[in-house]
């Protein structure tokens, strides 16, 4: 199976979105407080708030790997299908976290996923020949 296979682009995305619905749980955000606790308890000290920083860095690179992925492979779906990709699993991430404990959508996490997913999406699609899309 060659690097860029439609199968193994699928399974990639699928995988990554399945990663990005575990990030929405419960569990994944107390792993997050006790590697933070761990690596970055002199931080807060500071009154920098890495805490914030790290978890919207996170998110960024999250979607922004979504939105790549979702290009994968050229032919594979529209222009449209990826934004609606990206847009469906910003909202359904955050919408997720309303049945975990200890975990609080926003309406401004959402934004940043869009925004992250769209951004990588565009890039990624700009490196590519426009007929593919067509």
């Amino acid at each position: 199976m060659a690097l860029g296979s439609a199968s193994l682009s699928r399974l990639a995305l699928w995988l990554w979105v399945g990663w990005i619905c575990f990030s929405s749980s419960g569990a994944a955000g107390r792993w997050a407080n006790v590697l933070y606790d761990a690596f970055f308890a002199g931080v807060a000290s500071s009154g920098f708030d890495g805490r914030f920083f790290l978890q919207k860095s996170y998110h960024a690179f999250l979607f922004s790997v979504l939105g790549i992925l979702t290009t994968l492979p050229a032919r594979a779906r529209s222009v449209w299908a990826c934004i609606a990709i990206c847009v469906a699993v910003s909202a359904g991430a955050e919408a997720l976290q309303l049945f975990a404990a200890h975990r609080t959508p926003t309406w401004a996490d959402v934004g940043l996923n869009v925004a992250a997913s769209l951004a990588a999406l565009g890039i990624s699609l700009g490196r590519r020949d426009p007929r593919a899309f067509a």
